[in-house]
């Protein structure tokens, strides 16, 4: 027998396969270096200031690591986590992590083999961001105490919480996706977001917050809220499970605003597309809440028990034709309450006198562009349809709350729903208007950066035609604020900077004016 170190010789029958073998392993190192750069990168220690750039990905987490000092992690590193590991931003440091706007330029948190334990920010300086990043096969991804960094732009996959907070008010602005999805294991709630101990997180802006359990005895929440005060706008929040669905599910929570958001809830036996028990001074406007519950089972739109005070005005609350729309006894809602649309609700109001409620309108279709099943399908603007001699519009269109202070950007009374009708009405058929041949003025709000903003904010526009014009500040009751800025202009470009000087913290509007044609954009003060 011919020994080689100690092991034996490969036939000649089999050199071809160490051959094979050896010349796919300098591949496969020359394809890492293209793809990472100069790593893999061993990290198996504490972190006081490093910055972790292309060249060195992927980085290998070898065992769990506290950050003590400021950790920078640049565009295209790919962080690999081998075990159940955490990396925890500890009291006082700064993790910051933004990738670029390329799918390329993205950073990668992740786990190969097996579940990691996520990103803590522990007391951590409010200077942290998590922006432009993936982050997958995790259980929890992003634990919030007593910290509030920047979590933006980001696609996020766990297996229990996607980001929770307690004692926390991060920002949870303008993701891409914010997924949970059960990994086998029954028996679990599952909550994409939560909330509590004291939070006050700003929820803004999300395309996507997914909630889905594959196992009928696993729970489901898309946004779970105890003791805590968020601002939860302009999100498309999505649950599904076999069991217990609920959208957004409140507890013990007082000031709370919930505003111009798609709720989804598909479920077998249960589904709640809001659920609030001992909550007060709650102000649920503008949203779209869809059921699509079992039949068989009971299922409900909004769900108000115990002590709760809530104001629930211009939403659009749609069943699947064996539902109750609003479930709640009379005291559960303030004075201002009504001007809401009930749409394939079998009951319409269970322990209610429909009677108090003004302005709602029931049985009515709300005309959405697509309500279907599939949410990629699914359109929730309202319309007014030209079908030939009729023009039908939807019963939601200027159906809103009447208060001039309500109408809608463009001048209109308020409609039901998230986005206001926003397109021409049709004109009566075979009628005839003369239009004339003058330009108006035309301009369009570009910009309100950043925002949310903290302090100072940036404006910028275009105006096709000069004269007078206006920047105004409402809250969102319609309440003019202050005038940021007026004067004569160009026409052109223009930048106003402004300083946000006593102003207390939540959305506003800004109007611009000019040539009597008003825009707005909404914004957020974050103080």
């Amino acid at each position: 027998m011919n020994v080689f170190h100690g092991q034996r010789r490969p036939e000649k029958s089999h050199q071809w396969i160490v051959t094979f073998m050896s010349v796919m392993f300098v591949f496969t190192c020359v394809i890492s270096t293209v793809a990472y750069g100069q790593g893999p990168t061993i990290v198996d220690y504490d972190i006081l200031d490093e910055v972790w750039t292309w060249e060195g990905s992927p980085y290998i987490i070898t065992t769990d690591i506290n950050i003590f000092g400021v950790l920078r992690v640049r565009p295209r590193v790919e962080v690999d986590f081998q075990g159940n590991y955490a990396m925890i931003v500890c009291e006082g440091a700064i993790l910051d992590a933004e990738g670029g706007a390329l799918p390329e330029e993205r950073i990668v948190f992740t786990s190969n083999s097996t579940i990691w334990d996520g990103i803590s920010f522990i007391d951590a300086d409010n200077e942290s961001r998590i922006i432009n990043c993936d982050i997958n096969n995790v259980a929890t991804a992003i634990n919030c105490f007593q910290s509030d960094p920047r979590i933006e732009g980001n696609n996020i996959e766990a297996h229990s919480i996607a980001i929770n907070c307690n004692r926390a008010s991060p920002e949870i602005v303008n993701n891409v996706s914010i997924r949970v999805l059960d990994a086998g294991i029954e028996g679990l709630h599952l909550m994409a977001i939560s909330i509590h101990d004291r939070s006050r997180p700003l929820i803004s802006g999300n395309s996507w917050i997914e909630c889905r359990a594959n196992y009928y005895y696993n729970n489901s929440t898309g946004i779970y809220i105890r003791e805590s005060s968020p601002i939860i706008e302009d999100n498309w929040i999505e649950v599904v499970s076999f069991n217990r669905s609920t959208g957004i599910y409140t507890e013990y929570a007082n000031d709370i605003l919930i505003n111009r958001n798609i709720v989804r809830v598909r479920s077998a036996p249960l589904s709640r597309g809001m659920w609030f028990e001992n909550s007060s001074r709650v102000r649920i406007l503008n949203n779209v809440v869809h059921i699509y519950g079992s039949p068989v089972n009971t299922s409900v739109g909004i769900r108000i028990t115990e002590e709760s005070s809530i104001s629930l005005i211009n939403n659009i609350i749609e069943g699947n034709e064996a539902s109750i729309g609003l479930w709640a006894e009379q005291y559960h809602l303030d004075e201002f309450s009504g001007y809401n649309l009930y749409w394939k609700n079998l009951t319409i109001y269970l322990d209610l006198d429909a009677a108090e409620f003004e302005g709602d309108i029931v049985n009515q279709d709300p005309l959405f562009e697509s309500d279907a099943y599939e949410p990629l399908e699914a359109d929730y603007h309202i319309t007014w349809r030209d079908t030939g001699d009729v023009a039908t519009k939807s019963p939601c269109i200027d159906s809103g709350f009447p208060d001039i202070n309500w109408n809608d950007p463009d001048g209109s009374r308020s409609d039901m729903g998230k986005y206001y009708y926003d397109g021409l009405r049709p004109e009566p058929p075979h009628s005839v208007q003369h239009r004339g041949n003058s330009i108006p003025v035309a301009f369009e709000i570009l910009t309100a950066y950043p925002n949310p903003f903290n302090h100072r904010n940036s404006v910028s526009f275009n105006l096709n035609s000069p004269g007078l014009t206006s920047l105004l500040l409402y809250d969102m009751s319609g309440s003019l604020v202050r005038t940021i800025w007026t004067g004569n202009l160009s026409a052109g470009e223009h930048m106003i900077n402004w300083r946000a000087e006593r102003l207390s913290a939540g959305s506003y509007f800004i109007q611009l004016e000019s040539g009597g044609i008003r825009r707005m954009k909404q914004v957020i003060y974050l103080p």
